[in-house]
């Protein structure tokens, strides 16, 4: 089964056998999230795990604007410091 990890190890990104579409995999607040990407491509499927992974965890997608995920992440926790 190809594998890759993906947001320093949060998201597994894979294909299962007999599927040309990739699945992710996150364990988050206590459970463990499973569901298709519904892509064939690996680089469509790691964006799309990318953006939805920043809207469960932030409540916002990610914009796409050249900054690195660490830089929105960084900003992302100082958000949510601020508004504690």
């Amino acid at each position: 089964m190809a594998t890759h990890t993906i947001l320093g190890g949060k998201v597994h990104v894979y294909k299962r056998p007999n599927s040309s579409l990739w699945q992710c995999s996150t364990y988050l607040a206590g459970r463990n999230r499973r569901t298709s990407t519904k892509q064939e491509s690996l680089a469509l499927a790691k964006e799309v795990v990318s953006d939805s992974w920043w809207k469960l965890v932030f409540g916002v997608a990610p914009d796409h604007d050249g900054c690195s995920i660490r830089q929105r992440g960084q900003s992302a926790a100082l958000s949510h410091k601020l508004r504690s």
